[in-house]
C-alpha cells in the first residue's frame, strides 16, 4: 500500500490556493461571478467550438479523360498517328467525358439528398477538383497546446508567489504483461492499390456500397499475425434481380461457364430437329449450310448478351435498356416474357411426355395413365421450380448434372445409330434457295427461343473481369450453338441414310431408340433424354423471372419466378387435362417467336457492338427513358416479319399478310421461304445501327468544340 502523501507530517511547505484581494481594490457591493477555474482556482477562458468542414457521404467521381491541352499536345506530337486514329481517340475522349459528367450529376443529386444545407458547398468544392482546379485550402483547426492554456491562465489571473506544495510521489503501476507487439511477416508488402476499370469508374462507388465482398477475419491464437481476407458466403437463395451482381456471387469460372452452356444441348431436341429438317427431302449439304448460317447469327447475338452481362453484372434484358431506354425496354421484355412462358410449358410437357412413354413402354405402370402423367408432371415441375427459385449455385449444379447425363445420352445415340450412317449423295445439292432459307430460319428460331437472350443471365456470374469479357463472350457464343449444330447435323446425316428412320425419330423418338436396346433401357433413356430437358427448363424459368422484372414487374426475383412458374404450369396442366395436340403447333410457333427474337436480338447486338461504352451508364440509371428509333425499328421489323411467314394452323391464318401484296407487285411467291425471320433481322438491325452511328456522329462535334 502507498501511504497518504498529503498528511500533515509530509515534508515541504503546503501550497496555498487562496488569493487575497489587493489592498487598493474597491468594493463593488457584489460578489464576483465565478466561472470555470482550474485546480488552482484561476479562471479558464472557454475554447472556441470546432466547426467541422462538411463532407459528402459518397466519394465523388474522378475525372480520367484528358484535358483539351493534353489532347492538343497529343495530336501535335510525333506519336499522334493517322487521321482515323486521332478521330477514334477524340470520339473515345468525348464519350468518356459524357459518362463522367453523368456520374458527377448523379453524385451531386445524391449529395443534395443526404447533406441538406451543406450540399451546395460540398458540390462547389468538388466541382473545382473535378474540373482540374485547386480549391481554397480548408481552414486548419489547431487544438490549444498545454503551454498556451497555461499562458491564458497566467494572463487571466496571475497567481501570486506561494510556497510550492510537495509533489506526490508517483503511484507504482501494477505489474502487467507488456502489450504484445504485432509481428508482421518479412515478406508482407504494402497493400496494392485497387485497380478500377476505367470504363466502370463512374459507378464503382455505388457497387461498393451495395454489398461489400470481403471482411477481415480473426487471427487464431498462437499463430503469426497476418491479414486474412474471407469472402462473404454465397447465399442459398440467389435474390439478385435488376441490381448488379454482388462480388461474392461471381463464382462462375470459365470452365463452369462452358459446362453451363454445354447443358443447353438437349439430345431429344437435337434428334427431333435433325430428323425434321431433312424430312422435306433436303440433302446434307444444304442442311449444313443452313445450320451454319443460323449458328453464326445466333452465336453473335448470344455473345453480345454475354459481353454485356460480364461488363455490367446485369441480366441480358436489363442491359437492353441501353438500346430501348428505361421505359421503352418494357415493350420487348414483355414480348420475350410471353415466349418464355410458352417455352417453359413446352419443355415441362415434353419431359413429361418422354418419361410417360418410357415408363409405359417398359410396363412399369399398371394403373390409369392420367395418374402417371399427373405424377410425373408434378415431380418434374417441382424440380424445375426449385432450381429456378434457388438460382445461383443450386441452378449451376443442376446444369452440371444435366450436362453429364446429356453427354452420355449423345454418346449412346451415336453408338446406336452409327451403323445407319451413309455418306452416299452427301455432296449433292438438291434443294431450292427458298427451302434452304426456310430451313435456316427455323434453325435460327429454335436457337433463339432456347437460349437467345440468356447470354448475360449466365455471364453476369463470371468472376473474371477486364479482358475476360471477350473470353466470356467467345465461350458463350461458341458453346451455345456449335455443339448443337454439330449434333443436329449428325442426326440429319443418319436420317438421310435411312428416310424411314427420319419419320419415326420425329413422331416417336423413344420407341425408335428403344427398339434395339436391352431390357434395362428405360433407365438410360430417362436419364439421357429427360434430365437435360429438366435442366434447360430450369434455366428458362430462371431467365423468365428476370424477364418479368425487366418488363416492369416490381417484385423480387423469387416472387417473379414463382408467379411465372404458376402461369406456365397452369398451361401444362390444361394441355394434359384436355389432351391438346401441342406438337402440331410447334413449328408455326417457332417461326412467330423467331421473328420477335430476331428483331430484338439484331437491335440489341448491333447497339452493343457500336456503343459498348454506354453499357456503363445502365447501373447508374443514366439511360434515357425512351429510345424511339431502335424501338420503332424493332416493332417495324416484327410487323414486316410476321407478314412474310405462313402457318397451316387455323388460328394463325392471319400470318403472311404481306405475301399477296408482293405477288400483286409482280414478284414471285415467297411463301415457301418463310422469310419473316430474315426480314425482321435485317430491318431491325439496320435501324438500330443507324441510331447508334448517329449518337457517335453527334459526339464528335461536341469534342471538337
Amino acid at each position: 500500500m502507498v501511504e497518504n502523501q498529503n498528511s500533515e507530517d509530509a515534508e515541504g511547505p503546503r501550497r496555498k490556493t487562496f488569493t487575497p484581494p489587493a489592498e487598493d481594490a474597491t468594493f463593488t457591493g457584489s460578489l464576483p461571478v465565478m466561472g470555470e477555474t482550474d485546480e488552482s482556482g484561476a479562471p479558464v477562458e472557454p475554447i472556441a467550438p470546432v466547426v467541422s468542414v462538411p463532407t459528402s457521404a459518397i466519394s465523388p467521381p474522378v475525372r480520367t479523360s484528358l484535358s483539351d491541352d493534353a489532347i492538343l499536345a497529343k495530336f501535335r506530337g510525333e506519336s499522334a498517328g493517322s487521321t482515323a486514329e486521332m478521330i477514334n481517340e477524340l470520339e473515345a475522349q468525348v464519350t468518356l467525358r459524357e459518362e463522367e459528367e453523368e456520374a458527377f450529376t448523379m453524385w451531386a443529386n445524391l449529395t443534395r439528398a443526404t447533406r441538406g444545407a451543406s450540399a451546395d458547398e460540398i458540390i462547389a468544392r468538388e466541382r473545382i477538383i473535378f474540373d482540374g482546379g485547386t480549391p481554397e485550402p480548408l481552414p486548419e483547426i489547431e487544438e490549444p497546446l498545454l503551454e498556451d492554456v497555461e499562458d491564458l491562465e497566467g494572463d487571466a489571473a496571475p497567481e501570486p508567489e506561494v510556497e510550492p506544495e510537495p509533489e506526490p510521489e508517483p503511484e507504482p503501476e501494477p505489474e502487467t504483461d507488456p502489450e504484445p507487439e504485432l509481428i508482421v511477416p518479412d515478406d508482407a508488402a504494402e497493400p496494392e492499390e485497387a485497380v478500377v476499370d476505367e470504363d466502370r469508374l463512374p459507378h464503382v462507388q455505388e457497387e461498393a456500397d451495395l454489398e461489400p465482398d470481403i471482411v477481415e477475419a480473426a487471427v487464431a491464437e498462437d499463430e503469426p499475425a497476418k491479414d486474412v481476407l474471407v469472402k462473404n458466403p454465397v447465399p442459398v437463395v440467389d435474390r439478385t434481380g435488376l441490381e448488379p451482381t454482388a462480388e461474392n456471387q461471381k463464382v462462375l469460372s470459365t470452365a463452369g461457364l462452358f459446362w453451363s452452356w454445354w447443358a443447353t444441348l438437349t439430345p431429344v431436341v437435337g434428334i427431333v430437329a435433325g430428323a425434321f429438317l431433312v424430312s422435306p427431302g433436303l440433302g446434307l449439304l444444304e442442311t449444313v449450310v443452313a445450320l451454319s448460317a443460323a449458328a453464326l447469327v445466333s452465336g453473335g447475338l448470344i455473345a453480345a448478351g454475354a459481353y454485356a452481362g460480364a461488363r455490367t453484372g446485369l441480366s441480358t434484358l436489363h442491359t437492353a435498356q441501353m438500346t430501348f431506354g428505361r421505359i421503352g425496354n418494357s415493350v420487348p421484355s414483355g414480348l420475350i416474357l410471353v415466349i418464355r412462358l410458352a417455352l417453359v410449358g413446352l419443355l415441362v410437357l415434353g419431359a413429361e411426355t418422354l418419361a410417360t412413354r418410357v415408363i409405359t413402354s417398359a410396363g412399369w405402370w399398371p394403373f390409369d395413365l392420367w395418374i402417371l402423367r399427373a405424377t410425373i408432371a408434378a415431380v418434374i415441375a417441382g424440380v424445375v421450380v426449385t432450381l429456378a427459385i434457388l438460382g445461383g449455385r443450386a441452378l449451376r449444379i443442376g446444369l452440371y448434372v444435366s450436362a453429364g447425363f446429356q453427354a452420355l445420352g449423345i454418346l449412346g445415340f451415336v453408338v446406336i445409330t452409327a451403323p445407319a450412317v451413309s455418306l452416299a449423295g452427301v455432296g449433292v445439292w438438291s434443294g431450292s434457295a427458298l427451302q434452304v432459307i426456310a430451313l435456316g430460319s427455323l434453325a435460327l428460331a429454335l436457337l433463339l427461343v432456347l437460349f437467345g437472350h440468356t447470354g448475360g443471365d449466365l455471364a453476369r456470374y463470371h468472376r473474371g473481369g477486364g479482358g475476360g469479357r471477350s473470353a466470356v463472350a467467345t465461350v458463350s457464343g461458341l458453346v451455345a450453338v456449335v455443339p448443337t449444330i454439330l449434333f443436329v447435323s449428325y442426326v440429319a446425316l443418319v436420317a438421310i441414310g435411312t428416310p424411314r428412320l427420319a419419320i419415326t425419330l420425329v413422331t416417336d423418338p423413344v420407341g425408335t431408340l428403344a427398339a434395339d436396346l436391352p431390357a434395362w433401357y428405360p433407365a438410360p433413356l430417362l436419364l439421357g433424354l429427360v434430365l437435360p430437358l429438366v435442366g434447360l427448363a430450369s434455366l428458362a424459368l430462371f431467365s423468365g423471372g428476370l424477364a418479368a422484372l425487366s418488363a416492369g414487374v416490381r417484385v423480387s426475383r423469387v416472387a417473379a419466378t414463382s408467379v411465372f412458374a404458376v402461369i406456365s404450369l397452369a398451361a401444362v396442366a390444361a394441355a394434359i387435362a384436355f389432351e391438346q395436340p401441342v406438337a402440331s403447333f410447334v413449328p408455326s410457333l417457332l417461326y412467330v417467336a423467331g421473328v420477335v427474337l430476331a428483331a430484338w436480338g439484331a437491335s440489341f447486338a448491333l447497339d452493343v457492338a457500336l456503343g459498348a461504352n454506354r453499357l456503363d451508364t445502365i447501373a447508374a440509371g443514366a439511360t434515357p427513358s425512351w429510345r424511339v428509333a431502335p424501338l420503332a425499328g424493332m416493332l417495324v421489323g416484327i410487323a414486316a416479319g410476321l407478314g412474310m411467314i405462313t402457318s397451316p394452323v387455323s388460328w394463325l391464318g392471319w400470318l403472311g399478310y404481306l405475301l399477296p401484296l408482293l405477288e400483286m407487285a409482280g414478284l414471285i411467291d415467297f411463301s415457301a421461304g418463310q422469310l419473316g425471320v430474315l426480314v425482321a433481322l435485317v430491318v431491325s438491325g439496320a435501324v438500330s445501327a443507324v441510331a447508334a452511328l448517329a449518337i457517335r456522329a453527334k459526339n464528335a462535334p461536341v469534342a471538337h468544340g
